[in-house]
């Protein structure tokens, strides 16, 4: 179909005309003409202050699809993803059965061949998630697998990571890696601070991420592999990623949208739609992941959408699962929180362009005569979060009833409008 966007503020750094407002034809899934444009009889986008960016990318999403069909599927997760702005999901492991061989790829690339954005699907690391043995590590990368992952688990044997980085040297694969020490964390769903003292909840201490964050950057080095690091969340962490990278260690890292906008005072409500993986850390934190996200030392921003049911949610604090469904209200929330830290272009960069560059994938480019793959939205529309319009349907959503700043107008992708 055509399409034309009228007077929006185009956002891209490898555009010619990045920062600059224009009008955009879209016509049979290409960029035809960027300028001043006076078209009838085509679909037309306005807005007060439209912008249009390169299609947003989430790393880290988990639509439970097979196995957990009751939190999310991937028909659903698809849906959900759009109505947030992404054209892109690269699928994080949640499934049961595990996605541990090529059949389990070759299923969500099938499922995946006919919907509106792309999905590039994550395999296991380890046979059937017990972090004992490798999976199938080449044959699900010859299936399409992009990187290999046991998810939130924590990876407690350090031979396995170790071997991971070895075997995947010879694909080119990312080993991608949640850094706790299970020992460490003992279970606990807190950071440890003064919040958790006065709360007396269990604690999953900041020392268990930093002693996996060293560990694995060990092993990084030892190996020459390629290591990425899933959600962290405290300073020592980024601390240790920035010196890693001075010393040319092929490593990327993110971090969750809620930890980049919340501290763990915000556990004072015990809103079990809070407890996440990894646990929102203190203040000192918080500031040093944005320092990390402005000086690029943290790659990119992850919503971490992790859907848990009612019976998951709706329980005592300590009983509940982990996990958060943002994912569609991803950008309203940095929009809304960090606009006085992070500037627009930057936001807009860590969620389109740089999750893309990290995972090797095909960056989206605004200019004539390439196909479109692009976000438009308005940073200054203002929505109030209702249940009962949210998308995800898993409803642990921890800012319903706010009211948040931006709205996604829609996606173009694949030659087709979701808007």
């Amino acid at each position: 179909m055509d399409l034309l966007l009228k007077n929006a503020l185009i956002i891209d750094p490898n555009s010619p005309f990045n920062n600059k407002k224009a009008d955009i034809l879209i016509q049979n899934g290409k960029i035809a003409q960027i300028g001043k444009i006076t078209k009838k009889g085509v679909k037309t986008i306005e807005s007060a202050k439209l912008c249009v960016s390169p299609g947003w990318l989430d790393v880290n999403a988990n639509f439970c699809d097979p196995g957990n069909e009751h939190k999310e599927t991937l028909l659903n997760g698809v849906a959900t993803a759009a109505k947030g702005g992404y054209t892109g999901v690269v699928l994080s492991p949640g499934s049961q059965p595990v996605v541990d061989s090529k059949s389990g790829i070759e299923y969500l690339i099938n499922q995946a061949k006919n919907f509106n954005i792309d999905i590039y699907p994550m395999g296991h690391l380890s046979a059937k998630g017990k972090g004992v043995d490798l999976s199938e590590m080449y044959d699900m990368t010859q299936s399409g697998a992009i990187a290999f992952s046991d998810g939130k688990q924590a990876m407690a044997n350090t031979e396995l990571i170790k071997l991971a980085l070895l075997y995947g040297k010879n694909f080119n694969s990312i080993i991608v890696v949640y850094s706790e020490d299970p020992a460490l964390a003992a279970d606990g769903y807190i950071h440890e601070g003064k919040t958790s003292a006065f709360l007396g909840l269990k604690t999953r201490p900041l020392i268990a991420e930093d002693v996996a964050v060293s560990r694995n950057i060990s092993l990084l080095e030892y190996t020459e592999g390629r290591l990425h690091l899933n959600s962290i969340s405290g300073a020592k962490a980024v601390d240790l990623v920035k010196e890693a990278k001075k010393n040319k260690l092929n490593i990327s890292a993110d971090v969750a949208v809620l930890n980049l906008v919340l501290n763990d005072t915000a556990m004072e409500s015990f809103d079990s739609n809070l407890k996440v993986l990894p646990p929102l850390r203190d203040e000192k934190d918080r500031k040093a992941l944005i320092n990390g996200i402005k000086n690029g030392t943290i790659d990119f921003i992850t919503s971490n959408y992790e859907p848990q049911n009612i019976e998951g949610k709706l329980c005592e604090f300590d009983h509940a699962e982990f996990g958060a469904a943002i994912l569609e209200n991803s950008f309203a929330v940095l929009n809304t929180y960090l606009s006085k830290d992070l500037e627009l272009n930057t936001i807009i960069e860590k969620i389109s362009i740089a999750p893309r560059k990290a995972f090797n994938l095909p960056i989206p480019v605004i200019k004539e005569g390439e196909k479109a793959n692009i976000t438009f939205f308005d940073p200054t529309i203002k929505e109030t979060v209702e249940a009962k319009n949210l998308q995800a349907m898993s409803k642990n959503n921890p800012f319903i009833g706010k009211t948040l700043t931006g709205k996604v107008l829609g996606i173009f992708n694949k030659g087709k409008l979701i808007a």
